[in-house]
């Protein structure tokens, strides 16, 4: 059920959008264990989502940066 969901959205929005969605998903994650299981929210999983959302920057970052150099020399 969840990739039919998952295709609809890249059909209905694009491959770009649902890419941006898939980095929310360890919030939400640790946001409903919080609200639904009662999970305590430690530091440990608040350090967690700071390094998962440092990387995806590092990485969007570093690919942006690849694609205005190869967007210069063409």
């Amino acid at each position: 059920l969840a990739m039919q969901i998952y295709y609809h959205l890249i059909h209905t929005s694009g491959p770009v959008f649902a890419s941006i969605t898939a980095y929310l998903i360890p919030f939400n994650g640790v946001l409903w264990g919080s609200i639904l299981l009662q999970e305590p929210l430690t530091w440990q999983a608040m350090l967690a989502l700071v390094l998962i959302l440092g990387g995806v920057s590092i990485v969007n970052r570093t690919f942006e940066s690849k694609r205005k150099i190869d967007y210069a020399n063409h």
